[in-house]
């Protein structure tokens, strides 16, 4: 059964919510949009834009709408039409199930397909796409690299042989490696200067914030909030969407070097480690305040910004709370180490330039893509990712600031104001509403508590492919990524995002369920290693602890993550893939 016990909700009304789910997904399931390939859909937490990452199995309502908002609904599906695929604009891409977030992964398949492949073969390739993950559930959050065929690499030939055992045809396999071909091209060619148009849209949206922020005009915090959501959109995450593709495409022409022995796993990890992201640069900023090179008002005005959970309104920003994210005997230990944030460069022998060359010749790759540039396309790329979205943080932080100013106002606590909607917003915004707004705001609160409380007692499978699953499911086993090829041992330590205790993680394994781009503060206490319950192979945490070398255990999946979360000493080793409990708690 998958209902849990509780004074609050009877069984029998959880019942009645798990038939109105069941109603719900059953009708979904066997719906066919014009525009839409594949004859089923599935629903998975941790496929695509991953929600169980970014916002958690069962966000407050604030952070699952406003994620919606700014990425799901439209902005991810408009970059996909962007990079050279399907257009699936008018389909969001996240639905929720009382307020449990989920991705259809047939709208994330079709949106993958590029743009010019006709109906009839989309179709056919989006249906093998689904079959293939109903068939090996545990690939749910790694369809990118398992499953999907969404760019050009040295081995693309070689990958879609696959389909001649699903009835594809030559022709038909020969057509998808084409439009494959012409995708990418338009994409790794450096006349094609992509990454540098994302950066500029970027720039805007640094001038346009910093515009909105500081009108001193009566101008309403519903009208900045409305706006600040406009250009964190068409300037902030729209970039951010289009470079984390173009970072997917070159993680997998990377992996194809490595997969044709081109490069071995240790050439592979010495190139991810020369990866230069924002981790490194707080890591050499909080040095320096240490040692009292800057102040710590240059520091926050970096890092302020950040908080563990970005979405999550309850969560303080670093600059709200400085002394708990790097506490007075942290900075004292910081002061007698020595720093050391080398530049490492990766250089290719001759014998592996030559080898990539010839493949990327082979593979019809544009005749100016070359070993270095590729290379280059590929580093800059996952830099330009981690920087972006680092970049859009700031704007939707300070979206959450003006509301938390507006929650005061008010007298709503933030606790309370996590349960709004961030529609309402909009509404407030575009219609003249007769109701005071702290009425509006209050009504929708109450609203939505409600649903959060029937969401935190309903068990609901972390993919969803057959609508009598919403009774009765096994969890999924998991097959985590593993960073680095070393081997550590050490006593673990769990973290509540809820309610974060940032002392006495040096030297330790730390177990955290989710993480995003406010964890920064994490890498810079000299953990041993890390381990988490959701994420993939270039999730934000995979690239972090990629870049510093650090041994991590990523996405290993809620039954093995319960386990080591109980546990007091584990041994990871990544060469084998192996995490072994030591001691139990």
């Amino acid at each position: 059964m998958t209902v849990n016990d509780s004074d609050i909700l009877n069984n029998n009304m959880l019942h009645i919510y798990h038939n109105k789910i069941f109603r719900k997904f059953d009708k979904y399931f066997k719906n066919n949009c014009y525009d839409l390939y594949g004859n089923e859909s599935i629903l998975s937490v941790m496929t695509d834009w991953n929600p169980a990452e970014i916002i958690g199995l069962k966000p407050k309502q604030l952070a699952l709408s406003l994620y919606k908002e700014i990425i799901t609904d439209f902005i991810a599906m408009l970059s996909r039409k962007e990079c050279g695929y399907k257009n699936l604009t008018n389909h969001p891409l996240l639905i929720s199930l009382i307020n449990r977030p989920y991705i259809d992964t047939r709208i994330s398949f079709s949106s993958l397909i590029p743009v010019n492949l006709n109906d009839e073969l989309s179709n056919k390739l989006c249906n093998y796409y689904l079959s293939k993950l109903k068939n090996n559930p545990d690939l749910h959050d790694k369809v990118e690299f398992n499953i999907c065929f969404t760019c050009n690499t040295i081995n693309l030939t070689k990958k879609l042989s696959i389909l001649k055992e699903y009835e594809f045809s030559n022709d038909e396999i020969n057509e998808i490696n084409n439009e494959l071909v012409i995708l990418t091209n338009n994409i790794v060619n450096p006349q094609m200067k992509r990454i540098e148009k994302e950066y500029d849209r970027l720039k805007k949206l640094e001038i346009y914030r910093n515009k909105i922020l500081c009108d001193n005009s009566d101008k309403f915090d519903t009208d900045k909030i409305f706006e600040l959501t406009q250009i964190l959109k068409k300037y902030g995450t729209l970039p951010f969407s289009n470079l984390a593709r173009f970072a997917f495409i070159g993680k997998s022409i990377l992996l194809s070097f490595v997969e044709e022995n081109i490069l071995s796993t240790e050439r592979y990890n010495e190139f991810m480690e020369t990866i230069h992201t924002v981790s490194k640069d707080m890591s050499k900023d909080i040095y320096l305040y240490s040692i009292e090179k800057i102040s710590k008002d240059i520091f926050l005005s970096k890092y302020g910004h950040l908080r563990p959970g970005t979405y999550d309104i309850t969560s303080l920003r670093y600059d709200e709370d400085f002394d708990k994210y790097f506490s007075k005997e942290y900075i004292d230990n910081l002061k007698i180490t020595k720093f050391e944030n080398e530049n490492k460069e990766f250089v290719l022998t001759e014998d592996e330039r030559c080898k990539i060359n010839i493949q990327l010749k082979k593979s019809h790759f544009s005749e100016n893509v070359n070993a270095d540039n590729i290379l280059e396309f590929i580093k800059k790329s996952t830099e330009s990712r981690e920087y972006s979205k680092f970049i859009f943080s700031k704007t939707l932080s300070e979206i959450l600031k003006i509301i938390k100013d507006l929650l005061n106002i008010y007298d709503i606590s933030e606790e309370n104001g996590s349960n709004i909607d961030f529609k309402i917003f909009n509404e407030i915004y575009s219609e003249l509403k007769l109701l005071p707004i702290k009425d509006i705001l209050l009504d929708n609160i109450h609203y939505n508590k409600n649903n959060y409380k029937i969401n935190c007692k309903l068990n609901l499978p972390q993919l969803i492919v057959d609508p009598t699953e919403i009774f009765e499911f096994e969890y999924i086993n998991t097959k985590p990524t593993f960073i680095t090829s070393k081997k550590i041992q050490t006593n673990i330590i769990s973290i509540d995002p809820n309610s974060v205790n940032v002392e006495g993680l040096k030297d330790k394994i730390v177990c955290v369920c989710n993480a995003d781009p406010g964890w920064e503060w994490l890498f810079s206490r000299d953990i041993a290693g890390l381990i988490t319950c959701y994420g993939g192979m270039n999730s934000h945490m995979a690239i972090r602890c990629q870049e510093l070398s650090l041994p991590a255990v990523i996405g290993c999946g809620p039954e093995k993550f319960n386990q080591y979360n109980k546990s007091k000493v584990i041994e990871i080793d990544c060469n084998l893939e192996l995490v072994r409990i030591i001691i139990v708690e």
